[in-house]
């Protein structure tokens, strides 16, 4: 039996979920906050699910919240997409492209990936989504973004039909702010024992690379932090918290934005970066820029 979903009630549920209440989302609107609840209940009602924790501060999303929020995103944003098309006469220009964003994955690294689709795009919107390796390919099998791009090479079970290529790969290096980088330079690598460094999240490709490389250099640098999200680890790296493994084709960029210095080379550890498609019905030219790889793809 097929099931129906309320454009009107999702229309509402995003804005709920924008604003945090019904009085302000209301006043958005221009809907009596009555009106609002009653259609998110209805919504949930349908759904069978609880989107809402409903408290004295306003609405806060749960989990299956902000997970049926990525999909409300997607349909507004395809209505949207539908009204341009129609008003176009019909003519239809690139697709807007929803590329998942491993949070592992640098951001130097992940914009000059990115440089190539937005050429193609040629004025169609880019839309980027982070998450987990995991969580992305789970919304790309269910077309909610149209490509991943990652550092982990991992496809989960039933994922196995993902297209998945690999677009470039860098050696890495330690990078910290001045002060630091200058005392860590001098007796390099066994001048990390004990030395304050920001580590990738535990389980991620670079992190068992690293690991693996402290072991063989019989070096212990001591975790003052660990962090998935790759900009705020830079940041927190100029802000002199520790030291930081990047991309070493990153380390013009690092240094410009960031204001970080090269440590040393950690031989033999590399950061590589994949694209992950499904095999789509329809081409799509960013798509197709993203999944080919340059002979000698820089990574910033």
């Amino acid at each position: 039996m097929n099931r129906w979903l309320n454009y009107h009630q999702l229309l509402y549920f995003r804005a709920v979920a924008r604003t945090g209440s019904l009085a302000a989302a209301s006043a958005e609107l221009r809907l009596a906050p009555q009106t609002l609840s009653e259609h998110v209940q209805q919504l949930e009602a349908s759904l069978g699910l609880t989107l809402f924790d409903r408290g004295s501060r306003g609405m806060t999303l749960t989990e299956t919240g902000r997970l049926a929020l990525v999909f409300a995103e997607e349909i507004h944003a395809l209505g949207q997409e539908l009204f341009a098309t129609l008003d176009g006469g019909g003519a239809r220009g690139p697709a807007r492209l929803v590329v998942g964003v491993d949070e592992a994955l640098p951001r130097l690294v992940t914009w000059a990936l990115l440089k190539p689709a937005v050429t193609a795009l040629a004025g169609a919107p880019l839309i980027c989504r982070d998450g987990s390796h995991a969580a992305l390919l789970d919304l790309l099998r269910s077309r909610v973004v149209d490509v991943v791009l990652s550092g982990s090479d991992e496809v989960p079970e039933g994922a196995e039909a993902l297209r998945r290529v690999l677009l470039c790969e860098s050696p890495v290096s330690w990078v910290a702010a001045s002060p630091l980088a200058e005392r860590l330079r001098e007796g390099f690598p066994a001048s990390l024992n004990d030395a304050p460094v920001v580590l990738p999240a535990a389980g991620s490709a670079l992190r068992r690379a690293l690991d693996r490389w402290c072991e063989r250099a019989g070096v212990r640098p001591r975790a003052v932090a660990e962090m998935s999200d790759s900009a705020l680890a830079k940041t927190a790296c100029a802000d002199g918290l520790g030291a930081i493994a990047l991309p070493t084709s990153a380390l013009a960029s690092a240094r410009r934005r960031y204001g970080l210095r090269l440590v040393g080379r950690c031989e033999g550890v590399t950061q590589r970066a994949f694209a992950y498609a499904s095999q789509r019905l329809r081409p799509h030219p960013g798509v197709d820029a993203l999944m080919e790889p340059g002979p000698d793809a820089p990574l910033a």
